[in-house]
């Protein structure tokens, strides 16, 4: 029993039609209840999900990454009854925190993912009261501890990213020295390279993209976002890394920089796949992803290179400082550089519009 006691009331045009109507009511809502009984919390996700998907209001790789989570992250109550968990919100409240102690961005995901499942079981009529999911609250974590490459580490990053395919060192150059996500990086072509005032300016105006079960999709002038629009001044590992992709390339303004076989856009799994296979040669790559090479690009900008926070989160397509902070920038001690000493003055400008 869950305490929880559900009204039903009903009107009509007569008594004895209010009265049918009420019946009608209750046996909907006892077939309700016996479907809660029955569909597992997991099988619940996964309707929400499909009648999420319907209204089109989210992008191909959201939806993707919620249902690998629904299929892969539930486990540990995925085979909860929905009508247990609803019952049992203290066992859904720990499931969610202890992931988010592993990880803050899953633990998020995950509650956005029970929480919108609730209410649209709350909608359905299939449980009734209050959503256990609505009140979690993430626990605290340390926001100075973004995951990075050390500093002293930078040369090991880039020896091991040398033993992969000729895609893989360009990538890890450009991703840790430019900053750029992988869809970025591999939607980058010839005409997106350019000197500019005896500098290397890099434009970033494209993403690829692949849904689960979808085919790879260039969005040529589409990035993430509008803020993901941008031009960037690239110096280093980063330039030296472009200059000889666009000669591998050729003149084409319009040829991809990371084509496949045929001049196909390359696929970010297959990139990820290839890179993972190189990693583990060393255990200073062998957890390295896109999303860290990103943050120590943002980390050393700001505590080696001294830009502001508003510059770095530009260079990174964010509108923003919000996502920086929380994701990007990491303010304990770095191995290979001395500690911060105050907050990073702003620096040149970076960035051109």
């Amino acid at each position: 029993m869950t305490g929880v006691v559900a009204q039903r009331s009903a009107t009509g045009p007569t008594q004895a039609e209010a009265r049918r109507r009420l019946l009608a009511r209750l046996e909907e809502s006892a077939g309700a209840r016996n479907e809660a009984r029955t569909m597992t919390l997991q099988a619940a996700a996964r309707e929400w999900l499909e009648a999420t998907a319907k209204l089109g209001r989210w992008q191909p790789t959201t939806l993707g990454t919620y249902r690998r989570a629904i299929e892969s992250g539930l486990s540990p109550v995925a085979g909860l009854s929905l009508a247990e968990a609803s019952a049992n919100p203290r066992a859904i409240r720990t499931f969610i925190r202890d992931l988010a102690l592993e990880s803050k961005t899953r633990g998020r995901r995950m509650r956005t993912i029970l929480r919108q499942t609730f209410a649209w079981a709350v909608d359905e009529g299939l449980i009734s009261g209050t959503n256990p999911v609505a009140s979690v609250a993430m626990p605290r974590t340390d926001p100075t501890t973004a995951k990075i490459v050390e500093a002293v580490d930078l040369a090991e990053l880039l020896r091991v990213a040398d033993l992969g395919p000729w895609y893989v060192s360009a990538g890890v150059r450009v991703m840790v020295g430019a900053g750029l996500r992988i869809g970025e990086t591999l939607a980058l072509r010839v005409g997106d390279v350019a000197f500019v005032d005896g500098g290397l300016v890099l434009s970033v105006a494209g993403s690829v993209i692949e849904p689960d079960g979808e085919p790879v999709t260039l969005r040529d002038g589409r990035a993430k976002s509008n803020s993901s629009l941008r031009r960037l001044y690239v110096g280093g590992v980063a330039a030296e890394a472009l200059l000889a992709l666009v000669s591998r390339a050729g003149s084409d303004p319009s040829a991809l920089l990371f084509a496949g076989r045929g001049g196909v856009v390359k696929s970010p799994r297959n990139w990820r796949r290839a890179w993972r296979a190189v990693r583990s040669q060393s255990p200073v790559t062998e957890k390295v992803h896109p999303h860290q090479l990103r943050a120590t690009y943002a980390t050393l900008s700001i505590r080696e290179g001294g830009w502001s926070a508003e510059t770095t989160a530009g260079a990174l397509g964010h509108a923003g400082t919000a996502v920086l902070f929380a994701h990007y920038f990491r303010q304990a001690p770095i191995r290979g550089l001395p500690s911060p000493s105050s907050a990073p003055s702003a620096p040149q400008a970076e960035i051109t519009s």
